[in-house]
């Protein structure tokens, strides 16, 4: 969705067909992931205090859409459950 009112539109679409509403971050369910997440959660890792996300796109290539709306909230997803909160600050960068 690129709008509230959009996700919100298909949020209720899914509610009145019997159906559950969920987002694809397959990536944030990894089992590498989630056993990261597990080894800052128990405090083995010690504090994070910086995250750094380089990615890629050597994958497949869309025209209607770019890496920011593709991949970012892959990284976005994975970044907020590592840490509970919303970032200080955030910094992006793009190149072709």
């Amino acid at each position: 969705a690129l709008t509230v009112a959009d996700a919100e539109r298909s949020v209720q679409a899914a509610r009145d067909n019997g159906r559950v509403f969920m987002v694809g971050h397959v990536l944030r369910f990894h089992p590498a992931f989630e056993t990261l997440k597990g080894l800052i959660d128990s405090g083995e890792l010690g504090e994070v205090r910086y995250i750094h996300s380089h990615r890629l796109g050597l994958g497949k290539f869309h025209t209607e859409n770019d890496a920011l709306w593709d991949l970012a909230p892959h990284d976005l997803s994975m970044i907020l459950a590592i840490t509970g909160t919303e970032p200080i600050e955030v910094r992006g960068e793009g190149a072709a």
